[in-house]
């Protein structure tokens, strides 16, 4: 039943770890596409787009649109509550770290590497000049952040957040697969009963049908 959480700087590589956990204990993977099902099936299709950008200054002080972000938010939030009462799911970005603080069955985790070494990769992976790929990380990791800031007064590099920090540079990503293994049984076999955790939260049952729902599309 344990949950991991995984926050990542662009070009961390903390996708990949985060499906090869998934993979190794057989678990759900609820990335930025399956949420995004999820807020659909409400209504809220822009959330994808407004998740990538950061509120404007003027943005703040229009109510409507404040409104409406704080409406989305609130769904998410629900929707990651709905996920990790699932259990068994490593959950990828979308500030799970600060809707999940504090929960004895779930797993914080950062995937960080240096800026120098980040850029070299998303160069490489998408066939851009440094330049260009030092812009795209730095913008990337700007717009998570202002995220986590506006919306959960948190930030986003604290370390105090996570339970574990990898640098992806120092440790090869495969054992940051094994580490994350090894942690995730560790929980399930001492930390389960141990309240409060993400087995006794109350959702939405319909929000948790939903996810439900989600699941076995993604398997079929």
């Amino acid at each position: 039943m344990a949950i991991l959480t995984l926050s990542r700087e662009f070009g961390s590589e903390g996708d990949w770890i985060a499906q090869k956990v998934a993979q190794e204990m057989g678990y759900h993977l609820v990335d930025k596409t399956f949420v995004g099902e999820i807020m659909n099936q409400y209504g809220m299709i822009e959330f994808s787009s407004e998740y990538e950008t950061a509120p404007s200054f003027l943005e703040m002080f229009n109510t409507r649109a404040t409104e409406r972000r704080n409406l989305m938010i609130d769904m998410l939030n629900r929707t990651l509550c709905a996920v990790a009462h699932h259990g068994n799911v490593v959950i990828v970005g979308r500030s799970g770290f600060a809707v999940l603080a504090g929960l004895t069955d779930v797993v914080h985790v950062r995937v960080q590497a240096p800026l120098s070494i980040r850029t070299l990769r998303v160069a490489e992976r998408h066939h851009l000049s440094i330049t260009q790929a030092e812009n795209m990380v730095k913008e990337y990791d700007r717009l998570r952040s202002a995220f986590v800031d506006a919306f959960y007064n948190l930030d986003w590099n604290a370390s105090h957040c996570f339970d574990v920090v990898i640098n992806s540079d120092r440790i090869p990503p495969d054992m940051a697969v094994g580490w994350l293994v090894d942690a995730l049984k560790a929980v399930d076999q001492k930390m389960i009963h141990e309240p409060p955790s993400a087995a006794g939260l109350k959702v939405d049952p319909l929000l948790s049908e939903a996810v439900f729902a989600a699941y076995n599309k993604k398997a079929a």
